[in-house]
Parts: structure tokens; sequence; C-alpha cells
């Protein structure tokens, strides 16, 4: 019997109409509680979706959280060569991606399992054991909201208590982005971005300066549900740029004098590298910030956890080099990782800050490095059983 398509269809409490069951979600508008019941529907439905393809409207705790992909995965899964096209779709920014394996699935040694693009979030549903030996990653995958209605409203996780944490959910702000930078003090790097905490994501970090010159670090954003924050750009002189708000674009660096460049900060795409007294593009694209923020990551595991690899959602590095840059771009945010499971643990699991750019470190020049990316959240949940 061929799929029923429902172009304007919703589902709030079944997944049936009219006495048919759905078998594709194409065009259904989803509005749950949570994302466990939003995942526990599809893992619980008769869909036949082996190819990830667009959904509809996603609504969590009456919340809008924009659109969503899905893809529903038949049975134990072994990854030993990873298709990116067959996990996710191509749908930047605007859309989370929903993965459904139906049995056991293990990602092995030297797989990275990561989007090709950006997502609002990926949310993983194992109905088994999860064996990861490779890497799960939303490092660098975080998403830039800005052309979105709802840019930044938190994500309730589930209901419930799990490790001792209470209605586990991403809240809409993460860590604060480090302050504009204007130190004049000898070769002091710019402003860290604050940590996020209870799911939150982390700060960009601040652009750095040259010491002895009137100038601004441009400041780190504040991370998102969707994005740790991107980073600030670095000053020779004059005002850099700050990071772009809602995991925009890195802060553009800024030399308005002399030859020597500046460092990008890290983001959405990463900042740009200005020098030689142009307030735009005319530097050296090894000093533009790196691209990427860490994104939103939540896996629910209905049986163990296990693997010597990792689960990730890293910020990216700020621009610089030494020999070149003396004033770096900032590092951006890491992301927000929540793994729910029955029992066990994974080698690693992390969210951690982008690495500060690389100020020009000769003796007797007035260098200074970015700021660090701040950290995200990196959790485990335990007591979880589907």
């Amino acid at each position: 019997m061929s799929n029923k398509i429902f172009s304007s269809s919703s589902i709030s409490t079944g997944i049936k109409q009219s006495g048919l069951e759905k078998n594709t979600l194409f065009g259904v508008n989803v509005s749950e509680s949570s994302i466990y019941n939003v995942m526990k529907k599809i893992a619980g439905g008769s869909y036949n979706q082996n190819v990830p393809t667009s959904g509809g409207t996603l609504t969590v705790n009456s919340l809008g959280l924009n659109n969503y992909d899905y893809v529903v995965k038949q049975g134990n899964t072994t990854i030993s060569s990873f298709i990116p096209e067959e996990w996710f779709t191509n749908t930047e920014d605007s859309a989370a991606a929903l993965i459904v394996v139906k049995g056991n699935l293990t990602v092995n040694s030297g797989i990275t399992f990561t989007p090709q693009v950006r997502k609002l979030f990926t949310c993983i549903w194992v109905q088994g054991n999860l064996t990861v030996n490779g890497t799960i990653s939303m490092t660098a995958r975080g998403a830039s909201t800005n052309l979105l209605t709802n840019t930044n409203n938190t994500i309730r996780i589930i209901d419930g208590t799990y490790s001792s944490v209470t209605n586990p959910e991403v809240p809409a702000n993460g860590g604060a982005g480090g302050a504009a930078f204007t130190s004049t003090a000898s070769n002091t790097p710019g402003n860290n971005g604050s940590n996020g905490s209870n799911g939150g994501t982390g700060g960009g970090g601040s652009g750095g300066k040259y010491l002895v010159t009137v100038g601004t670090g441009g400041a780190g954003a504040s991370g998102s549900a969707f994005s740790g924050g991107p980073g600030g750009g670095g000053s020779n002189s004059g005002t850099a740029t700050s990071g772009g708000a809602n995991g925009g674009v890195g802060g553009r660096s800024d030399s308005v004098g002399g030859g020597n460049a500046s460092g990008g900060g890290a983001g959405n795409p990463g900042g740009r590298s200005a020098r030689g007294g142009s307030a735009t593009y005319s530097g050296l694209a090894s000093l533009d910030g790196y691209f990427g923020t860490g994104g939103t990551l939540i896996i629910f595991v209905t049986g163990t956890l296990s693997g010597t690899g990792t689960i990730s959602s890293n910020g990216s590095q700020g621009g610089g080099l030494a020999g070149s840059s003396i004033g770096a771009g900032g590092g951006s945010g890491g992301g927000s990782v929540t793994i729910l499971c029955s029992s066990g643990s994974v080698s690693q699991v992390s969210a951690t800050g982008g690495a500060r750019g690389v100020g020009y470190e000769p003796s007797g020049v007035y260098f200074s490095d970015g700021g660090l990316g701040g950290n995200g959240t990196a959790r485990t949940l335990t007591g979880f059983s589907g």
C-alpha cells in the first residue's frame, strides 16, 4: 500500500487521524510538551522513512521551535562508513534533525557522525543500546537563527528527574559573551566567554587588541538554545565588531593603522580580518575566525550507553596566526549535550569552548590573544528507560 501524505495535518495527543495511522510525517505539524514525547511518538509509529525528509513545524511546551526533519531506521544498525545524507537533510539552520533508530546503534571507531550543515538542534532516539567507539558530534554545527521567527526559545527535553536533574532542558539564554576588551596591560588576552549551566551553551570570547594603541576588541555574543555564542573580532587599533547574536557571524577585526593584521572571531561564518587601514576585508584569509559554534545535541537511549569514543559539541577557534596578528579573535562558545540512558557512559562527553586566537609574539611587541569561548553543558543522565 502506498504511503499517505498529509500536507497540513497536526499531531498533539496521538498519531491517528480519521481512523488511519499516518506512515509519513511529511508536512505534519507536531506539538508536544517535551522533545521526549515528540521522539516517543515517532518511535512508536509505523513510519517508513529510511531517507531523511522534512516534516512540518515543531512546538514543544507551547514554544515554537521552527521546523523539523526526520528519519527512521529499522533494526540494529552499525555505522562503519558514514554518509551524512543518509541521516540528515541539507536544510540549514531552520530545522531540527530528529533521528530514530529502532534497534541498537553502534558507531565504529574512526567514524564521525555529524550533519553536513548547521542544524537547529539534533535529537537521536536509540530504541536499544548505543555503543560509541567513534564520535557523535555537533561541534561547529550550531545554528544561525537571526532570520527565523523563533530565534531562541527554551527546549524542554523531558519531564521528571534523572541523575538529580529535574525537568532537564536547554535554556533560551546560555553563557554571556566576553565583554569588549580595552586593556592596556602587557600581553593580556581578551575576555573569556562565560560557561553555560543547567543545559546552557557557552558565550563567545572577546577579541584581543594591540595593547599600546587606542582600540577595542569586539565583545563575544551570548549563547542561545541553538548555538554557542560567536567570538568578537581582534583589533590592531580602531574598534572591532562584536560577535553576532543568535549564533551569527564572528566579529570582524579592525586595523586602522600600520601593516599588521588582526584576527576575526569564530562564528557563522567566522569574522573576517582587516588590515592596513581598511574597514572592509583586505586582510589575510588565514586570520579569519574559524567557522562554527557549538550546537545542541540530545540523545535518548532506552538501553545501555557504552564505548571508547566521544560525544561532543565544541566551539571553534578565533582567528590569529603567530607572526601576523597582534590582536587576535575570540573563540566561539561550546554547545549543549544531554544524553539520557538507562545506564552506562562513554569515554568522553564534551561541550568545550573554542580556543583563543593566537597573537603575534616577538619580544617587546604588545600583542594580545583573543578570549576563550565559554564551555557549554555536557551531561549524561541515567535512569531513563523510554
